[in-house]
């Protein structure tokens, strides 16, 4: 989880134009889902 959020707030902090957007999306087997999941849900992205 460490590198899924270091990857998205790389992304988030290169300046990039508005007309660029990024898309995320995780596939997951739910097994440590419960863990991460306020983070996830509350996540802008």
């Amino acid at each position: 989880m460490s590198f899924i959020k270091d990857v998205i707030e790389y992304i988030e902090s290169i300046p990039v134009p508005k007309r660029r957007t990024f898309t995320y999306s995780m596939t997951t087997n739910g097994v440590l889902l419960d863990k991460y999941m306020n983070y996830l849900a509350e996540s802008p992205f």
